[in-house]
């Protein structure tokens, strides 16, 4: 098998939903063949055309909803019996000489199944069905569906007004290089794209109740690119690249690229339909989570150095909260809760879905893409250009003190707050050094006294100079570089 037969493989096996023009074959010895179900709306109807040629014997096309099945039994025996009984309320059509076709009216709103019972043997009969189901008013979207156009819409005018904030605030700053900023772009653009598409996909679905190959196509690739980008992005927003470090080593890059690959295709194989699927589903359940420890660790990692840094500010008597170093502090504690809500959020829908939701699949849908905007929304408003900005002054930290003897429960409880020092007034960051423009291909190195406070303007300076502790401070003196 080639590469585009694989690929057309995924695609048709992937990109589904419940059939609504449907014209196929199907091979079966199975005395009750359970071959698709419909949400109908009251009034809606199925043209159903079905023929075989293998066998003359007493067949039937049946139509049953979901109300009158959930209490009875559906092994093939008992099924049978019961339509010979007539003790299920269900539509019955004879086929007669191998072949059926009628229009059958729906009388009540209700998800339908669609049965052939050929209930005297065991033959292996193929199947030819030729159907096309609709709801009122011309719909051919299952009540699973109907929202989803419209859902849709709003998704794209949403996407649309964060792509052009954006892009034009790119424009406007376009001679400022930040790399993250580059994949973080591209992001953007592949997840509107992505919606967009879903958008002529339902809509089209709606209308005339079939999509085309070419169609299918892009779905099936923007959605693999989306999840690749999105997840890569948080990926790499974790590993502060681009604001805390300006490479990732290549090990890193290539766990992040495994992981990702495995979440992508997973994601694609994973269902609760069969067996094969429920265990692809449950993989993915297993990487997905990887990813997120990856993603959680890397920004934990990140906020323990960065506090580091802060306490060693604090230490020289300055405010640390009025560092560079603390927007990024904050922006990592942000994206860390955020994203503990996103997990909630997203598996709770999940659950759902496969639970209380399983007639309603388009409200996890809306709330999968509804999380995913508002942390894409966040990505924009933490992570856009400025002329003058502390996110994207890439930091490369070199220092050493006292703070090496700390663990990490003495700095997670470390106080960075505005305050007083040893009886001093912390300073602003600001009154000792110009910060008012730091770009990234900017270079700005800081010094100051550490660890305790600067004697500078003290009337405490002789006794400090004098001291063990301002020796050392001028010995191993503390230097931030900012790139």
């Amino acid at each position: 098998m080639n590469f585009f037969s694989f690929f057309l493989f995924l695609l048709l096996f992937f990109i589904s939903v419940n059939a609504i023009i449907a014209d196929y074959f199907l091979t079966s010895d199975a005395k009750v063949e359970n071959f698709d179900v419909f949400g109908f709306l009251k009034n809606g109807f199925v043209d159903m055309k079905i023929t075989f040629l293998e066998s003359n014997d007493e067949m039937y096309f049946v139509l049953c909803s979901y109300e009158n099945l959930k209490s009875k039994p559906l092994d093939e025996d008992s099924f049978c019996s019961s339509l010979n009984h007539s003790s299920l309320d269900c539509i019955q059509k004879q086929i007669i000489n191998g072949f059926f076709h009628e229009n059958i009216s729906i009388p009540t709103t209700d998800h339908y199944y669609f049965f052939v019972t050929h209930c005297e043997s065991n033959k292996e009969i193929t199947y030819h069905f030729e159907y096309t189901m609709m709801n009122p008013n011309g719909e051919h979207l299952s009540t699973d569906y109907i929202p989803l156009p419209n859902a849709y819409i709003v998704f794209v005018i949403v996407y649309l007004l964060l792509n052009f904030f954006w892009f034009s605030n790119w424009i406007l700053h376009k001679n400022i290089k930040v790399n993250l900023h580059r994949v973080l772009s591209l992001t953007f653009l592949i997840v509107f794209i992505k919606i967009f598409i879903q958008l002529i996909y339902w809509k089209t679905l709606s209308k005339e109740g079939k999509v085309s190959l070419s169609l299918k196509s892009m779905l099936f690739f923007f959605d693999f690119a989306f999840v690749y980008l999105f997840f890569g992005s948080l990926l790499l927003i974790s590993k502060g690249w681009s604001f805390m470090v300006d490479k990732i080593d290549s090990k890193e890059v290539g766990s992040m690229i495994k992981i990702l690959t495995l979440v992508s295709i997973l994601g694609m194989f994973s269902d609760t339909r069969s067996i094969l699927e429920t265990i692809f589903f449950v993989f993915w359940i297993v990487s997905f989570m990887f990813l997120f420890k990856m993603i959680f660790s890397s920004m934990k990692k990140n906020q323990w150095a960065l506090k580091t840094q802060l306490i060693a500010i604090r230490d020289a008597n300055f405010n640390p909260t009025t560092s560079p170093f603390y927007e990024k502090y904050l922006v990592f504690d942000l994206f860390r809760k955020i994203l503990r809500i996103y997990l909630i959020i997203y598996f709770s829908a999940l659950f759902c879905e496969n639970t209380i939701w399983i007639w309603s699949p388009w409200i996890p849908s809306i709330i999968y893409n509804s999380i995913t905007f508002f942390v894409m929304f966040l990505i924009a408003l933490k992570f856009h250009l400025k002329n003058s900005t502390n996110l994207f002054g890439l930091t490369n930290l070199h220092f050493q003190s006292r703070l090496n003897d700390l663990n990490e429960q003495q700095i997670g409880s470390y106080q960075l707050l505005e305050g007083e020092l040893f009886g001093f007034q912390l300073r602003p960051w600001e009154n000792e050094m110009e910060l008012s423009t730091i770009e990234p291909n900017n270079e700005l190195e800081i010094k100051f006294p550490s660890p305790l406070f600067s004697p500078k303007n003290s009337e405490n300076s002789d006794n400090y100079e004098n001291s063990e502790n301002y020796e050392n401070s001028e010995k191993e003196s503390n230097l931030i570089k900012l790139n």
